[in-house]
């Protein structure tokens, strides 16, 4: 029988996320929005998502908040490693440490399409910090 322990799950989340000044739930927010705003259909459940994201590594998750946006090539290079490394992806854990987040289950399109949107999301934002002669990893005020 499978054990699913969601207050586990989301005490580890926020755990996690109050040690990196919150950048683990922006990240989840961040791909959970552009998943929903997709034109393409994009087959992952908000467990798959932060597990994704859970599984970042603190290097990767760990910026000051004046530079949020410097998250965005580390959350495409991590959906990469994801995409390509079959191992690591059937051994991503959720939170809770007792499930597998995909395991056998083939999400590589739908990560994929993720990647995309990330991808061109990043590519959007860099044409219009380019104008005020500013980049993804510049920090900026909010």
């Amino acid at each position: 029988r499978k054990i699913y322990l969601p207050f586990l799950n989301m005490a580890r989340v926020n755990n996690r996320s109050r040690k990196l000044s919150g950048s683990l739930k922006a990240v989840i927010r961040l791909l959970r929005s552009l998943m929903m705003d997709s034109e393409n259909n994009i087959d992952l459940s908000y467990d798959d998502l932060v597990g994704l994201v859970y599984n970042m590594s603190v290097k990767e998750l760990a910026v000051p908040k004046e530079q949020y946006l410097g998250l965005l090539p580390n959350i495409s290079l991590h959906l990469q490693r994801v995409i390509t490394d079959d191992d690591y992806r059937q051994t991503l854990l959720s939170p809770s440490r007792k499930e597998y987040v995909f395991g056998k289950l083939d999400k590589v399109s739908a990560i994929q399409t993720l990647k995309n949107e990330i991808d061109e999301y990043i590519s959007d934002v860099n044409s219009s910090l380019k104008s005020l002669n500013k980049s993804i990893v510049s920090p900026l005020d909010f």
